[in-house]
């Protein structure tokens, strides 16, 4: 298996990567994942949720500013569910390793460390680079500020640093820093790259991580603390780490329902009239099959649907705008009963006027056959804008009577809302993850003659769970979206408890660009 088919170059920083641009990350006996690890490529569907990672490497793309993207899904037959007890659906923090070796004196291996104060030798600075959350670097009874400091050999573009209280006793959450700056050496004299005030609930052995923007690299940093948590000078720290990366890793969005265009009737009739217009029509059947119930925004059998008086098979339905509306599509959808079939629209045109009296023919079918409860879209070329609108059918499919169960009328072909069944329009909301970074990776980013598939590897046997539970009107809130498999776009909804090898985790990672 080769690189992602992108047009992009390989990368061994985050830093330098643009979009399409992938890098490798992987893990070393079972480590974290990191940039540039791993000696075994993973197979393109992933390896059970259950195995180790050993020493498998992927690759990530670079889709969008701070995003990056697998290009593979890397663990399958796990649920979402285990997934999500593991924080990996909404994200689970991480950072690209600490750039201080672990010291073992305050000039070995590399770099130099040093502290303005110290307690006693066992306390020295190296202490909090050494690895170890069980010994520190911790000050004496000298008046703040205390400063704690690292040189290394070479320039570093620093955004991120951590701070970890010692584990031997409970009061070193105490003496942890409250106020602070992190400091770097420009070479004339210190300048605060972070300030950082009230820093409080420290819990000794637990981690905070800070970031922040700069663009500058530095050899020398420092982390100058005004005040700690205990209101006295002594100071304490377990670890200190700098780092050039952090972010999370998750999962994608990726939609919560089918996507259908909104129709222009954006308002539900209850009667002939509404704030957007008017409905009208030839006959009717009476009271239950008036022609407002074909744009109530409800389907038969839960709402009405409208109907010609007995015995009479063509007819109009017509729309009255409150104002002209330049109308580039519409929609009809039949009565999902036996006799929908038959009493659907086999002929008509549909028609634009602005004086109710001269029409102009915008759209002809014949011919026209349909399924219980189809929705079938049709698009028109129209520069006009109209007041008036009809659906001008000239013979149904044989049916005593005339039925439309909805009509809609679009504006605008991007202007979509959720649906819950397909009608061919994708997923809602277009702008989910899988569908803007992955299905519409730019075809200029993608090498001559490669399809997709040899990017994201997408199209494959098994989904991407993604992050979204389907609306209620799609399935129950115990299901959840996958994406994928098929022609690489299909959108499903299995349980979250759901642990087949078709499914599975594509990490993405999120991170601050500076």
């Amino acid at each position: 298996m080769a690189a992602p088919a992108t047009t992009g170059q390989l990368r061994t920083t985050v830093s330098e990567m643009k979009v399409g641009d992938y890098i490798k990350v992987g893990s070393l006996n079972g480590g974290p994942w990191l940039f540039n690890n791993g000696t075994t490529e993973l197979p393109t569907t992933g390896i059970p949720y259950a195995n180790s990672f050993a020493n498998y490497y992927f690759y990530m793309i670079k889709v969008a500013r701070g995003l990056l993207i697998a290009d593979r899904v890397t663990q399958n037959t796990g649920s979402w569910d285990s997934f999500n007890t593991n924080k990996l659906i909404q994200g689970v923090p991480w950072d690209s390793g600490n750039l201080i070796p672990v010291m073992t004196s305050n000039a070995t291996p590399i770099g130099v460390a040093s502290a303005s104060n110290i307690y006693a030798a066992a306390n020295d600075a190296w202490k909090a680079f050494d690895g170890s959350v069980s010994t520190l670097w911790a000050t004496g009874t000298a008046s703040l500020p205390h400063t704690l400091s690292y040189e290394f050999p070479t320039p570093k573009l620093i955004t991120a640093y951590s701070i970890t209280p010692a584990n031997d006793m409970a009061g070193r959450a105490a003496q942890s820093p409250k106020d602070f700056n992190l400091e770097a050496w420009d070479g004339v004299q210190w300048v605060v790259i972070d300030k950082r005030l009230g820093i409080t609930n420290w819990t000794i052995g637990v981690t905070k991580t800070f970031s922040f923007s700069t663009k500058l690299s530095y050899l020398k940093f420092r982390l100058q603390i005004f005040s700690n948590n205990n209101g006295d000078a002594p100071v304490s720290i377990g670890e200190f780490k700098l780092m050039d990366m952090v972010g999370i890793f998750r999962s994608l969005t990726g939609g919560v329902a089918y996507a259908k265009r909104a129709s222009v009737i954006s308002v539900s009739h209850s009667t002939y009239v509404s704030a957007i217009g008017t409905v009208s029509t030839s006959s009717e059947w009476g009271a239950g099959y008036e022609a407002w119930r074909a744009v109530n925004f409800t389907r038969y059998p839960t709402g009405g649907y409208w109907s010609s008086v007995a015995n009479i098979k063509v007819g109009w339905l017509k729309y009255q705008f409150t104002n002209a509306r330049k109308i580039i599509g519409y929609a009809i959808s039949t009565l999902a009963a036996p006799e929908g079939i038959t009493r659907s629209a086999q002929a008509w045109t549909f028609e634009g006027s602005n004086d109710n009296s001269n029409w102009t023919v915008l759209d002809t079918h014949s011919g026209i056959t349909w399924a219980s409860g189809e929705t079938k879209t049709y698009n028109i070329a129209n520069n006009t804008a109209y007041i008036y609108y009809k659906i001008n059918v000239t013979a149904n499919n044989g049916g005593s009577e005339l039925n439309f169960d909805e009509i809609e009328l679009y504006e605008n072909t991007n202007n979509v809302v959720a649906s819950a069944s397909d009608v061919g329009l994708g997923v809602f909301p277009p702008d989910n993850e899988w569908d803007k970074y992955i299905v519409n990776f730019p075809v200029g980013k993608i090498q001559s003659s490669k399809p997709l598939d040899d990017v994201f590897h997408h199209v494959q046997t098994l989904c991407t769970w993604t992050q979204d539970t389907p609306i209620l009107a799609r399935g129950a809130a115990t299901l959840r979206v996958g994406r994928g498999r098929i022609n690489g776009i299909a959108s499903t909804i299995p349980a979250s408890s759901y642990s087949g090898v078709d499914y599975g985790f594509r990490p993405v990672l999120e991170y601050k660009e500076v």
